[in-house]
Parts: structure tokens; sequence; C-alpha cells
């Protein structure tokens, strides 16, 4: 993991952006000693900095815990894969055509 900024904000909760890889995230921690850990996920594209996510997870570091979120695959700043295009590309088509869509 490499940090890649650090602020520390108003109710004492230390944010740092951070890359794992080339999986871009961020860590809420609370202002001080070791926290419990919690990974928040999402889905439908919405990005890990989406201000929702943000502030439930400046909710719950102020409470104790420390809290992840990273993008997912094809998310946010994560770059989307071929086969990913090709699987969204083929759902839309589907969709506008009003065909029915499995899995």
């Amino acid at each position: 993991m490499h940090f890649t900024s650090e602020n520390r904000l108003d109710d004492g909760v230390l944010e740092r952006a951070f890359t794992l890889g080339e999986i871009p995230g961020t860590l809420w921690t609370p202002g001080s000693g070791p926290a419990p850990l919690v990974l928040m996920s999402h889905n439908n594209g919405l990005p890990q900095a989406d201000p929702r996510f943000v502030a439930r997870a400046r909710y719950t570091a102020s409470r104790g815990y420390a809290v992840a979120t990273i993008d997912a695959a094809g998310c946010g700043d994560r770059p989307r894969s071929a086969a990913d295009e090709q699987v969204r590309a083929e759902l839309r088509r589907a969709l506008q055509a009003g065909e029915p869509t499995d899995e």
C-alpha cells in the first residue's frame, strides 16, 4: 500500500488516499490508536470518492473504526477491460432493443 495524500479533517479523522497495486482507494482512521477495519464497497459504477461514501466513511471513522473504500474493477479511477466494455455494450444494445437480459 502506498499513501499518496494525507489530510487531517476537522472532526479529528485522518483521510489518506492510497494505491494498492493499481487499485486506488481512501482510508479514514480515527484520531489515534488501532481500530477495527470496515471495507465499504459499492456497485453501479460509483467511484469510491462519491459524497455518500465519504460521509458514511467519516461518520464511521469518527466513531472509532478505520474505513477503506476502493474503486471496484471498471469503476471510478480503475480502467475497464475490453471484456467489461463488450459486456456493457451488449447489455445497452439489448435494453434499447427491448430484448430480455440475463445474468
